[in-house]
Parts: structure tokens; sequence; C-alpha cells
């Protein structure tokens, strides 16, 4: 069964760099291009997803906070502001 979610794009001209976020998984992460964010934010997805039959806390389930870091992918700050 095919699974749809958001993905936001947002370009930050100060940094010169892509970010994304996909807030029903709770990823947010950034490239050099839009090309590798896409690359970047599809492969977060699928790592969330690896996961998501062994949800439990602690184990690296859709919901355990461990699971952005281990990859590479960076909570969001509160205070950020998306378009």
């Amino acid at each position: 069964m095919p699974v749809r979610t958001r993905i936001e794009y947002r370009y930050d001209a100060e940094s010169r760099n892509w970010c994304f976020r996909v807030p029903d998984l709770g990823i947010i992460g950034g490239a050099d291009t839009r090309e590798e964010a896409e690359r970047a934010a599809n492969d977060a997805i699928a790592y969330a997803l690896e996961g998501e039959t062994e949800a439990a806390p602690g184990n690296g389930g859709i919901g355990d906070r461990g699971s952005a870091a281990r990859s590479g992918v960076s909570e969001p700050e509160e205070d950020e502001r998306w378009s």
C-alpha cells in the first residue's frame, strides 16, 4: 500500500542551502542543491519507515527521537519558520 506524506522544500539564501522537512515524521534536513535535498529527504523517509514495524520507544521506530539523529537529520527548532 503506497503511503503519501508531504515534503516541504525551501531555499535559504543566507546559507545558500536547500532545506526540507517532513512534518508527519518529524524530519528536517538540508543539502547544497534541490536534487540533493530531494534524495536526502527520500533517504530519511525510508530510514524512518524501516522501523515502522518495530515502532516502540528506544528501538529506532517512528516516534523514537533517536532515529533522526542516527540518520543525520536534525530535529526542528521551535522558532524555524517555513513558507
